[in-house]
């Protein structure tokens, strides 16, 4: 007995360290993790997701109630003894075991059109299920981008801080000191301090969009998220086909249809109520006591009798929670055809924003930059002229990293009204 119970205690030690040792594992293997793509964070954050997993769940939950809605019943045993005693002279002891089973029977077809209701239970629950995975591979996919913007955001204010900071230099060691060199000097003392400022903000805002998104991916560390920059000739759709896409494949519009198709089912249901079930019954009697051994054996049916219950109520609610889920479907529908219109446009129109600035326009401001350093070193720009030069090039090179994040959002949400956010689906 000794030897068993140290056998079972073995046996959960090795359970308890295996499980252990498969979570130290995925924790040391995601420490080595530097840099991951777009597709691998989208994978990752839905794998990670204990939303997702939760629905998961509620999916085997109903799958689950409409294996169980189609088992019978239990049948009913009874056994009882009894024992009558006479009084008076030559009184006689009687006893009596009475034995019987009864077995409730549905009516035909109850079992297969109740079940039928958790299985829409079941596909609704599937339904949710990808709308999560969806949704959360949107926000992963907005928020990477966002990141990664902000990430190039951060390393041009550095470069613009160093920038200065040489300007500053060379002004301060300067042999001929013209008149306004001193104003000169100030005003970018100015700049320094304000792109320090930016600089402080940018790195917050980069730590914060990590923590955003690390919710999702759950990593150890900050690693780099690789996401390609979009050019406006990628991903050309057709409004038709794209709306047409979207009516057939919407998951809210799948999600709103499957709870119509539950209240149809609810109805059969309900119009089956009306017929009752059967009961089926059968039993002995067995008499011993007397001098006369006598066993009666009986069987036969019970049901009710619906003269006054048919159940009119019950099915006149279920016909109007089909006509009131269909309505919300037709609202919807019309809701999600206006919102592809206004998306569709959106996307358009981010496309045409980077199609004027482009992501290419950051490396072309840079050389004019550096160009216009060494102009102004040499004295052939004029200073007034290089800070303009300066704020209006930031200004763009901000602006087209702002244009793809835009075009990213706009593209994520076209994969989410069509319900599949694969990057290569349109």
């Amino acid at each position: 007995m000794m030897k068993i119970r140290n056998f079972k205690y073995l046996i959960v030690i090795l359970l308890v360290f295996q499980f252990n040792y498969k979570n130290i594992a995925a924790q040391e293997s995601d420490k080595k993790i530097e840099k991951i793509n777009i597709s691998d964070a989208l994978r990752i954050g839905q794998e990670r997701s204990a939303e997702i997993e939760s629905y998961t769940l509620e999916s085997k939950y109903s799958k689950n109630l409409s294996k169980q809605s189609l088992y019978f019943d239990n049948p009913t045993f009874s056994f009882k003894r009894s024992k009558t005693s006479e009084q008076g002279f030559g009184g006689e002891s009687i006893n009596g075991n009475d034995f019987s089973v009864s077995q409730k029977i549905p009516f035909w077809n109850k079992r297969e059109k109740r079940s039928d209701v958790f299985n829409k239970d079941w596909n609704t629950a599937n339904i949710q299920t990808n709308l999560a995975k969806l949704q959360t591979a949107y926000q992963i996919y907005v928020l990477a981008y966002s990141y990664n913007a902000t990430v190039e955001k951060l390393k041009l204010s550095k470069k613009r801080l160093e920038r200065f900071k040489l300007i500053e230099n060379y002004i301060k060691q300067r042999t001929f000191i013209a008149p306004n060199d001193k104003a000169r000097a100030a005003i970018v003392k100015n700049k320094i301090q304000i792109i320090e400022i930016s600089t402080i903000n940018l790195e917050y805002e980069v730590e914060q969009l990590w923590n955003k998104l690390n919710v999702f991916l759950n990593l150890p560390k900050r690693v780099e998220i690789t996401a390609p920059w979009f050019n406006h000739k990628d991903h050309r759709i057709n409004f038709d086909n794209l709306l047409n896409k979207v009516l057939d494949n919407n998951l809210d519009l799948k999600k709103q249809n499957s709870l119509i198709e539950k209240a149809r089912a609810e109805l059969a249901v309900a119009n089956l109520e009306k017929y009752p079930d059967l009961t089926v019954s059968a039993g002995t009697i067995n008499d011993i006591g007397s001098i006369n051994k006598s066993q009666t054996l009986s069987g036969g049916i019970s049901f009710n009798i619906p003269l006054i219950n048919r159940n009119q109520s019950g099915i006149a609610a279920t016909e109007y929670k089909i006509k009131s889920e269909q309505k919300k479907y037709d609202f919807l529908k019309r809701q999600i055809e206006a919102e592809t219109k206004n998306v569709y446009t959106a996307y358009e129109k981010a496309k045409e924003a980077i199609s004027i600035i482009s992501i290419n326009r950051i490396d072309e401001n840079l050389k004019i930059l550096k160009q216009a350093d060494q102009d102004f070193k040499t004295g052939t720009l004029d200073f007034i002229v290089y800070l303009e030069l300066d704020v209006g090039q930031y200004e763009v090179m901000n602006q087209a990293l702002e244009l793809q994040t835009n075009f990213a959002n706009q593209y994520g949400k076209i994969l989410s009204l069509i319900g599949d956010f694969n990057l290569d689906k349109i």
